[in-house]
Protein backbone atom coordinates (compact mmCIF):
# COMPACT_ATOMS: atom_id res chain seq x y z
CA UNK A 1 0.00 0.00 0.00
CA UNK A 2 1.34 3.43 -1.35
CA UNK A 3 0.87 6.49 1.28
CA UNK A 4 0.90 10.31 -0.47
CA UNK A 5 0.13 13.58 0.97
CA UNK A 6 -2.39 15.66 -0.71
CA UNK A 7 -2.89 19.59 -0.03
CA UNK A 8 -6.41 20.09 -0.98
CA UNK A 9 -7.54 21.64 1.96
CA UNK A 10 -10.69 24.39 2.23
CA UNK A 11 -8.72 26.80 4.65
CA UNK A 12 -10.55 30.02 6.06
CA UNK A 13 -8.12 30.43 8.87
CA UNK A 14 -4.07 32.18 8.97
CA UNK A 15 -2.54 30.66 6.14
CA UNK A 16 0.75 32.17 6.97
CA UNK A 17 2.88 28.74 8.04
CA UNK A 18 0.97 26.97 5.00
CA UNK A 19 3.85 26.75 2.66
CA UNK A 20 6.23 25.72 5.73
CA UNK A 21 3.69 23.13 6.21
CA UNK A 22 4.11 21.68 2.60
CA UNK A 23 8.15 21.74 2.62
CA UNK A 24 7.90 20.16 6.24
CA UNK A 25 5.18 17.47 5.04
CA UNK A 26 7.33 16.96 1.89
CA UNK A 27 10.15 16.33 3.84
CA UNK A 28 8.50 13.90 6.23
CA UNK A 29 6.83 12.32 3.21
CA UNK A 30 10.11 11.44 1.65
CA UNK A 31 12.58 10.41 5.10
CA UNK A 32 9.14 8.12 5.43
CA UNK A 33 9.10 6.34 2.56
CA UNK A 34 5.35 7.95 0.92
CA UNK A 35 4.77 7.55 -2.62
CA UNK A 36 3.76 11.38 -3.65
CA UNK A 37 3.30 14.57 -2.57
CA UNK A 38 0.22 16.69 -4.29
CA UNK A 39 -1.00 20.08 -4.65
CA UNK A 40 -3.76 21.02 -7.26
CA UNK A 41 -3.94 23.90 -8.93
CA UNK A 42 -6.78 26.25 -7.62
CA UNK A 43 -7.59 30.25 -8.06
CA UNK A 44 -9.07 32.63 -5.74
CA UNK A 45 -10.84 30.51 -3.19
CA UNK A 46 -10.48 29.24 0.03
CA UNK A 47 -10.53 25.29 -1.32
CA UNK A 48 -6.72 24.90 -2.46
CA UNK A 49 -6.65 28.83 -3.02
CA UNK A 50 -3.18 28.63 -1.91
CA UNK A 51 -1.75 26.78 -4.32
CA UNK A 52 -2.11 28.53 -7.91
CA UNK A 53 0.53 26.61 -9.55
CA UNK A 54 1.39 22.82 -9.32
CA UNK A 55 4.50 23.30 -10.74
CA UNK A 56 5.92 25.72 -8.79
CA UNK A 57 5.10 23.96 -5.82
CA UNK A 58 6.29 21.13 -7.20
CA UNK A 59 9.56 22.79 -8.16
CA UNK A 60 9.77 23.43 -4.18
CA UNK A 61 8.88 20.30 -2.59
CA UNK A 62 11.37 18.50 -5.49
CA UNK A 63 14.40 21.33 -4.19
CA UNK A 64 14.09 19.49 -0.66
CA UNK A 65 13.39 15.96 -1.44
CA UNK A 66 15.59 12.84 -2.80
CA UNK A 67 13.13 10.10 -3.31
CA UNK A 68 9.03 11.07 -3.34
CA UNK A 69 7.29 11.55 -6.23
CA UNK A 70 5.55 15.14 -7.20
CA UNK A 71 2.63 15.47 -8.42
CA UNK A 72 -0.17 17.88 -9.68
CA UNK A 73 -3.29 17.51 -8.50
CA UNK A 74 -5.09 19.24 -11.20
CA UNK A 75 -3.78 21.73 -14.05
CA UNK A 76 -6.35 23.82 -15.61
CA UNK A 77 -4.68 23.37 -18.34
CA UNK A 78 -7.48 25.87 -20.65
CA UNK A 79 -5.72 28.64 -18.95
CA UNK A 80 -2.76 28.13 -20.04
CA UNK A 81 -0.74 27.58 -23.44
CA UNK A 82 -0.20 23.88 -24.07
CA UNK A 83 3.50 24.48 -24.43
CA UNK A 84 4.15 26.45 -21.37
CA UNK A 85 2.47 23.33 -19.34
CA UNK A 86 4.86 21.21 -20.83
CA UNK A 87 7.72 23.71 -20.52
CA UNK A 88 6.90 23.82 -17.02
CA UNK A 89 6.80 20.24 -16.05
CA UNK A 90 10.03 19.17 -18.39
CA UNK A 91 12.04 21.15 -16.27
Amino acid sequence: MDFGLFYFANDNEDVSDRYRLLIEGAKFADTHDFAAVWTPERHFHAFGGLYPNPAVTGAAVAAVTERVAVRAGSVVAPLHHPVRVAEEWSV
